[in-house]
């Protein structure tokens, strides 16, 4: 086991975490915002406590 570890340890000496980690956040983050925002639908209010719209789901 402890000699699996030192070579673990000797493998992962060059790498950096930083750099990984950049990377890894520009590969999911959008390149270009769209040119229109999408418009939200009007809401459908059924009253003013509707637990409908407590969760999120106004919209009928």
């Amino acid at each position: 086991v402890k000699t699996r570890a030192v070579e673990l340890a000797k493998a992962m000496e060059g790498e950096d975490g930083v750099a990984g980690a950049v990377n890894a956040f520009y590969k999911h983050f959008p390149g270009k915002k769209a040119k229109e925002e999408p418009k939200p639908a009007p809401a459908h209010h059924s009253g003013i406590f509707s637990i409908r719209q407590c969760f999120g789901h106004g919209l009928v």
